[in-house]
């Protein structure tokens, strides 16, 4: 539909940008930040939210105060059980995700609001259908041999092979992640590579449209 306003039609594309740990999905982000696209990062997000007195309500309410203690979210506690227990993973995901929805959707509204024409990176380790799939123009997954990313994930977490094993085991395949894909950005051949290939599709769609 035509603006008729009488001011310029504002453009804006969004990119959600996803993959498995250790494959380099928070360096691409960096670099597409450094390129002038404006980042959201959802576990930032989420770190935020779980702060907040409404979340922290409904999490003592679920679980009891153990999850709250201090008056802060439980984090360290809250990961370890996640990891052993399903349902409590499934109530925990249930209860922050809207929270974490809903800040999305005001974050992306207001650089829309605020921005005549930009690139919007949703930067997201699952890619979820409200917050991340139903916003996005194109989805980007970045990928890279499993190893590395074990390699990566134990550097960078300073955990052993078998625990960050079990944390890939708890994450989407990475055929569930390709299948989603528009694009896949191949992850191994380095950090100046993966620059030039994002630097090319960055360009493309700034050139495409208009931005």
């Amino acid at each position: 539909m035509p603006d008729t306003s009488g001011n310029m039609k504002k453009q804006h594309f969004i990119i959600g940008l996803t993959g498995s740990s250790g494959s380099g999905k928070s360096a691409a982000a960096d670099v597409l930040e450094s390129f002038g696209a404006i980042v959201i990062d959802a576990d930032k997000v989420a770190y935020e939210v779980a702060e907040r007195r409404e979340t922290l309500e409904e999490l003592a309410g679920a679980f009891g105060g153990w999850i709250t203690e201090g008056g802060k979210f439980n984090r360290a506690q809250a990961s370890k059980k996640a990891f052993s227990d399903k349902a409590f993973l499934a109530r925990l995901t249930e209860i922050t995700h809207k929270y974490i929805i809903k800040e999305i959707y005001a974050r992306v509204e207001s650089i829309q609001n605020n921005n005549e024409k930009t690139v919007i990176v949703i930067d997201a380790p699952i890619p979820v259908e409200k917050g991340f799939l139903d916003l996005a123009d194109a989805v980007w997954v970045v990928s890279s041999p499993r190893g590395e990313r074990l390699e990566r994930v134990m550097r960078r977490d300073g955990i052993s092979a078998a625990a960050a094993g079990a944390r890939f085991s708890s994450q989407l395949p990475d055929a569930e992640y390709e299948k989603l894909a528009d694009d896949v950005i191949d992850n191994s051949r380095g950090v100046d590579e993966l620059r030039l290939v994002l630097r090319s599709m960055y360009d493309g769609i700034k050139r495409r449209h208009g931005i």
